[in-house]
């Protein structure tokens, strides 16, 4: 089956599109047969970091809008001559049924509280596409009681279990293993949410290839404010939401006091510092997500652990998240579970995501 994996990061570095193959059941075997990050121009940007405080009115326009942009840039994806060459190789010559897994992208998450949006309309990216489309994943789990995150370790247990774990630095830090052969997983901390905030106040969208925390010098009182926060001495099942984020890094500390090159230099010790602290003290550690190509952080974390971390080619990096929620959308689809309670704390293991049929 041919799923088309769409996804949205808190970094907000643009809209992932993975054109995957999925056959089997028990085992899946998988292959990504085409993948293009889109990125956000200044105006999205804004409008996708600022959305959490708009009104109702305004939330549910955007959910619209959004969902529309999906569209557009998957029927943009479908024009593509490489597409139609991938069509080929399997002998299709109609793109409306293969299957679309929309992640959408995140405007709210406080599991606690039972609350977690994903933007992105799945009825509108349906009927602008003319394709079968799945969508919000995360809602199903937070009402059976669990933190709707991380959703990423299905697609681990599945795929890489041959793995002792897998991290993944994105937005957030996640990781997940397995611990007596039960998978288990949780958000470490922030990562590349917080560079990037510091690294647009220099003109940028990130810390490019760790160009400006190079030159910054630490910040010890700031650095011990983030490390004795409570969330770190929980246990998991445990997520982390842009609310939290906000609150502990950005609004406890007065930004514009500290060179933003100070920040990330100061973030990268913390970053570092909690995903060695949560790895394992052996085996193999499959990276992926943006960060890993972030060089400091990479060395940072390597200096910290006896794990053998394991960087897989750039595709597999770039779009893994993607790859796993085209998976995701795979099991939906097949009426399989997709989601792991002893990951997100439900109670239960379940089949997640709302389902727009095509029509006609």
């Amino acid at each position: 089956m041919l799923v088309l994996g769409v996804m949205s990061g808190t970094s907000l570095d643009g809209l992932d599109l993975a054109l995957c193959n999925f056959e089997g059941l028990g085992p899946i075997s998988y292959e990504i047969l085409l993948a293009k990050t889109i990125p956000y121009d200044k105006e999205w940007r804004q409008e996708l970091s600022t959305l959490h405080m708009r009104d109702g009115r305004y939330l549910c326009s955007m959910n619209v809008h959004f969902g529309r942009y999906i569209a557009f840039q998957i029927l943009q994806f479908i024009e593509s001559p490489d597409f139609w060459h991938v069509l080929k190789r399997f002998a299709k010559e109609d793109y409306h049924n293969i299957l679309i897994s929309s992640h959408g992208h995140t405007v709210f998450h406080e599991p606690n509280m039972g609350l977690t949006t994903q933007i992105g309309h799945g009825a509108f990216i349906s009927a602008l596409t003319g394709m079968n489309v799945v969508c919000d994943f995360r809602i199903q789990d937070v009402a059976l009681g669990g933190q709707g995150a991380p959703l990423v370790p299905i697609g681990d247990e599945i795929l890489f279990g041959k793995y002792d774990a897998c991290l993944n630095i994105g937005g957030f830090a996640n990781v997940s293993t397995r611990t007596e052969n039960i998978r288990k997983a949780w958000d470490i901390c922030p990562a590349n949410f917080i560079l990037n905030r510091w690294a647009q106040r220099l003109g940028d969208t990130m810390d490019r290839d760790g160009m400006y925390s190079a030159k910054g010098r630490l910040l010890s009182d700031v650095l011990q404010l983030w490390e004795e926060k409570e969330y770190y001495k929980k246990s998991a099942p445990k997520s982390l939401g842009r609310e939290w984020i906000e609150s502990v890094f950005l609004d406890q500390i007065y930004e514009d006091a500290f060179d933003p090159k100070d920040l990330m230099y100061t973030a990268l010790e913390h970053i570092s510092r909690r995903i060695s602290h949560d790895l394992p003290d052996r085996g193999t550690v499959l990276v992926t997500g943006g960060g890993a190509f972030h060089p400091q952080l990479i060395e940072r974390i390597k200096a910290r652990t006896a794990a053998q971390l394991i960087l897989p080619d750039p595709d597999l990096i770039h779009y893994k998240e993607a790859l796993i929620f085209a998976l995701i959308g795979y099991l939906r689809w097949q009426q399989q579970p997709n989601v792991l309670s002893s990951v997100t704390g439900a109670s239960v293991d379940h089949s997640s995501g709302v389902i727009y049929h095509r029509q006609g």
